[in-house]
């Protein structure tokens, strides 16, 4: 059986079940290794899937940890999934519960917090009903193919019975039961969610899965195309109470995790739940907000050398206790995440000008750019790179002492865009001593050079030289 990525929902049950297998299962993590092999997909192998709809007295290489086995024979003959879903609302005051013999009022208490009016499945089953276990044997029954029908709109494979009663109708379509904050009603009223239509069928077998939307999706879900992906992210997120995409990404950023896990493959988003009170209003009013992360700006928070910079600009920080360093490294972030990178560059012009040497800037800009660039600017940013050592390698001491005289007036020139004056006064600073300019240097020059690369050239030269001063004085 595999389950496939699809709406932010429905990854978010799935990906919910998954914690749940993670929580409760022996051997839980490396168990939903073996579900997460796929990218796009969940895939529950036939010894996973008979140990799942299974009861407790039937034996698989597969087992519940033991704290959470039920004791009581009608319990053990409900199918294992049913029971997850059960504990899964408070596993350890359930836990609890089992080891003080108290597991049928653990039960009822589970059930009535999952189905009553204040839980995430709203009369999904009615609580009063007599016989609750046979309503959980029914409702998580072993998957079948239903041979004719009308296809789920959740994972567009199975098929949804035509022929249903009036009662089954509540439990075939994403409703009000199934997530109160958004959902629709059968043929009377569309969901707020998915193109305001109110037909979105469920097929028996989805339906299951998507009763494990609440320990997937409280009140923050990291949305992806990739179960690999969102089950690691959201487990990173899983204790914060809220986040925002620089808050996310600032922990993202640093987890080695992520970067294996292939994060630039997909488009990200944040999805959050708040609660909004009204006045002269009981109820608060819930709102859900998306906040996406683009492609490229995970791929460059995943990329080993920014990341690596980033870092190095926080360990400074740390070091000096500098808060002018601490706003630094948050300045950066925040122009990676709006993608306005020559901001950097206004960074690296502020640092110079206040006798800073703004390096990994720039090597985070220059990193940026053969990201963006690709093999046709890879040459071009390398000549800009080069220029720190052009700078800090120089011997010329004089030399050295007159461009840091003229530091302002060069980066003023560099600022307006005025490269024809640049590199006027650089040639006569160089020719007065009698020295060859840099190749790398005059390349930077050429009227078909990039402005924003010519910028990053000579702020890299001029931090180099600033560099070379330091080791003369020392």
């Amino acid at each position: 059986m595999k389950l496939y990525t699809s709406n932010w929902i429905w990854n978010a049950s799935v990906t919910g079940f998954l914690n749940t297998v993670k929580e409760l299962m022996v051997n839980g993590e490396e168990v939903v290794d073996q579900l997460i092999k796929g990218e796009e997909y969940v895939e529950i192998e036939p010894d996973l899937k008979d140990f799942l709809w299974s009861d407790f007295n039937t034996s698989s290489k597969y087992n519940l940890k033991p704290e959470y086995e039920p004791k009581l024979d009608e319990n053990r003959s409900l199918p294992k999934i049913g029971w997850m879903f059960i504990t899964s609302v408070n596993p350890q005051a359930f836990k609890e519960k089992i080891a003080l013999g108290q597991e049928e009022e653990g039960f009822t208490k589970n059930f009535n917090n999952l189905f009553s009016n204040a839980g995430p499945y709203k009369n999904f089953i009615n609580t009063q009903i007599k016989d609750k276990k046979q309503s959980i044997l029914k409702l998580f029954s072993k998957p079948k193919i239903i041979e004719n029908g009308l296809i789920c709109s959740f994972c567009n494979q199975r098929m949804v019975p035509e022929n249903n009663s009036e009662k089954n109708d509540y439990q075939i379509s994403f409703n009000l039961a199934l997530f109160p904050d958004i959902g629709g009603s059968y043929g009377k009223f569309p969901n707020a969610n998915f193109q305001d239509i109110s037909e979105l069928l469920i097929c028996p077998t989805c339906s299951q899965f998507l009763l494990f939307r609440h320990t997937g999706f409280e009140d923050i879900f990291i949305n992806s195309t990739s179960f690999n992906l969102m089950y690691k992210l959201n487990q990173l997120v899983k204790n914060m109470e809220k986040i925002d995409r620089k808050e996310f990404l600032i922990q993202a950023q640093t987890s080695e995790m992520i970067i294996r896990n292939s994060w630039t493959l997909s488009n990200t988003e944040i999805i959050e739940r708040k609660k909004i009170k009204r006045p002269n209003k009981k109820q608060p009013i819930v709102i859900i907000t998306f906040n996406n992360i683009p492609d490229l700006t995970a791929k460059l928070f995943v990329s080993p050398v920014i990341i690596s910079y980033l870092q190095k600009i926080t360990h400074n920080r740390k070091i000096t206790d500098d808060k002018k360093i601490t706003d630094k490294e948050q300045n950066v972030m925040e122009y990676i995440i709006s993608s306005d990178f020559s901001k950097i560059l206004k960074l690296a012009y502020k640092e110079l000008k206040d006798d800073y040497t703004p390096y990994y800037e720039i090597k985070i800009y220059t990193e940026i750019q053969k990201i963006l660039g690709g093999e046709q600017m890879k040459e071009k940013v390398i000549s800009v790179e080069n220029l720190y050592y052009e700078g800090k390698n120089c011997k010329n001491g004089d030399l050295i002492e007159s461009l840091n005289r003229n530091i302002f007036k060069i980066l003023e020139m560099v600022r307006l865009g005025k490269k024809a004056q640049t590199q006027y006064t650089i040639l006569r600073i160089f020719a007065s001593f009698n020295e060859k300019i840099p190749e790398n240097l005059s390349r930077i020059f050429n009227p078909q050079f990039p402005e924003d690369l010519f910028q990053a050239g000579m702020y890299n030269f001029l931090t180099g030289i600033k560099n070379a001063q330091k080791k003369e004085e020392e």
